[in-house]
C-alpha cells in the first residue's frame, strides 16, 4: 500500500468528531475515521508525523520553543495512543529524533525576525 493511502491511518478525524459529539452527544468514532489503514512502513509513519504536527503547528500563535516541543510530543505521542504506529517498526528512540528534527525545523521556522526598514529603489543601488 502506498505512503499517500496510509498517512492518515485510519484514526478519527478529531475537528469533526468533537463537533459531532457536541452536537448530537454520543456518535460512533468510526463513521467519523479516516477510510485508510495505519502506516506499515516506517517511511509512511514519518509522513503521516510529519503532515499531522505541520498541520497542527499552524493553529499556534508566537509559540515558544518549550510550548512547541510539549505540542510535538502530544501530536506523536497521540499517534502512538491511538495505535496509528503498531504496524511500523519505529522505535521509541526513532521517535525521539523525529520528534527532536521537527522541533527544530519548525522552531526556525517560527522563529522572530526584525522588521526591515523600508527602502526605496533609489537608496538600494
Amino acid at each position: 500500500m502506498s505512503i499517500v493511502a496510509q498517512h492518515h491511518g485510519n484514526q478519527a478525524i478529531a475537528w469533526f468528531l468533537d463537533q459531532a459529539r457536541k452536537t448530537e452527544g454520543d456518535v460512533d468514532p468510526d463513521d467519523f475515521a479516516y477510510p485508510g489503514q495505519p502506516p506499515s512502513s516506517r517511511e509512511a509513519a514519518v509522513v503521516m508525523l510529519a503532515d499531522s504536527v505541520e498541520a497542527a503547528t499552524r493553529t499556534l500563535k508566537r509559540p515558544t520553543m518549550s510550548r512547541l516541543e510539549e505540542f510535538i510530543r502530544e501530536i506523536v505521542m497521540d499517534k502512538v495512543k491511538q495505535g496509528q504506529l503498531d504496524r511500523c517498526e519505529l522505535t521509541l528512540k526513532d521517535l525521539d529524533a523525529i520528534r527532536n528534527s521537527f522541533t527544530r525545523i519548525l522552531a526556525g521556522h517560527f522563529h522572530s525576525r526584525i522588521e526591515y526598514p523600508k527602502v526605496g529603489r533609489e537608496q538600494a543601488r
